[in-house]
């Protein structure tokens, strides 16, 4: 069971592709978060820079120079108006690579510090990143993400909010080994378990696919599709157009 990483949050969008002012004829940026290079007519596998501050980047060439814009702040710039001039832009759902226009939006500094704490992306004490505990049924996701997709472990790292060395050693059965593999029995979604499972839906998977990977009924995924999950009105406030 392969998972195509989703690039859009509605299924009524279009991909609409801008030139990037500079690089016309050369580059474009799709509102579904995606660059590609008009040269090759491929997309660009976009990469973390540390330099970046670990957001997902592309690589721009042009007469022997190279530029890294950042994906999310290209979608922005493109495709959201920012009449208030704000600096920063914030993912609705705290997932760094999930760059589809409606899950960004223009904010502040202050915004976009309250709503990591909001979401838990930052935190004091036990809840944040660095004192940061995965639960028990996150485990169990996030080890048939290991074994059922081929997301990298720095990418499940970024959905679960933790170091990509956790990923890691859950992988090599260093940590958490008391944790099956297998999601035997249904448990109830969190909210950050929900928020990936909804970005699955229409992503290629079918629901029941979907329901196996998390360990819940076809009924769970059904509801979540049509918005009748207790998690729905959350979810919806992240993915609002």
């Amino acid at each position: 069971m392969k998972y195509i990483k989703p690039q859009i949050l509605s299924e009524r969008n279009i991909e609409i592709w801008k030139d990037i002012k500079g690089y016309e004829g050369l580059y474009q940026v799709s509102n579904w978060g995606r660059v590609k290079s008009l040269r090759n007519n491929i997309i660009l596998k976009p990469a973390l820079l540390n330099h970046k501050g670990r957001y997902p980047a592309v690589g721009l060439h042009k007469k022997g120079k190279t530029i890294n814009p950042r994906i999310h702040r290209l979608v922005a710039e493109y495709f959201i108006d920012n009449p208030e001039n704000k600096k920063c832009v914030n993912h609705k759902n705290g997932w760094k690579w999930c760059n589809c226009v409606n899950n960004l939006e223009w904010a502040t500094h202050r915004e976009n510090t309250r709503h990591a704490y909001e979401i838990g992306l930052m935190g004091v004490g036990e809840n944040s990143p660095s004192g940061s505990k995965l639960k028990n049924n996150e485990v169990l996701v996030i080890k048939a993400l290991l074994k059922h997709t081929n997301l990298k472990q720095y990418e499940i790292a970024e959905i679960f909010n933790v170091d990509p060395s956790a990923i890691s050693n859950i992988n090599r059965g260093k940590d958490w080994k008391q944790i099956g593999e297998e999601l035997k029995k249904p448990y109830k979604l969190n909210l950050k378990s929900a928020l990936v499972a909804k970005t699955m839906i229409g992503s290629g998977l079918k629901q029941h696919e979907i329901a196996e990977l998390f360990g819940v009924s076809d009924t769970t995924i059904t509801s979540l599709k049509q918005g009748k999950h207790r998690f729905s009105k959350k979810i919806a406030n992240y993915f609002q157009e």
